[in-house]
């Protein structure tokens, strides 16, 4: 049975890309790592800072003061990392399900 025209241009594709992996030199290769990874992501998801994060809890407890806020990062009730020389804190949702609002 030949093969036909798709089959054909399917593994000149798979052979092609394993032949490119085997001769590319190992800093063109693609190589997950989880260091950088999670680097990201912390740095994606805790980029609030403390003014941000006073700001959005402002909308809810308008008279809010800095020593809450110390009170709750102290006792984990607000989270928040510290990054190089920075404490930062995770970008709050833009909107919360209704049942939360009340």
């Amino acid at each position: 049975m030949a093969m036909k025209r798709k089959e054909i241009v399917l593994w000149t594709l798979v052979a092609i890309a394993l032949a490119a992996n085997f001769w590319l030199p190992r800093q063109m290769r693609y190589k997950y790592s989880w260091d950088k990874d999670l680097a990201q992501r912390l740095a994606t998801e805790f980029c609030a800072t403390r003014e941000d994060v006073k700001e959005y809890i402002q909308k809810y407890i308008p008279d809010v003061t800095d020593e809450q806020i110390d009170k709750w990062t102290a006792s984990g009730e607000l989270a928040s990392l510290q990054i190089g020389k920075r404490t930062m804190s995770p970008q709050p949702p833009a909107t919360y399900p209704e049942s939360i609002q009340n």
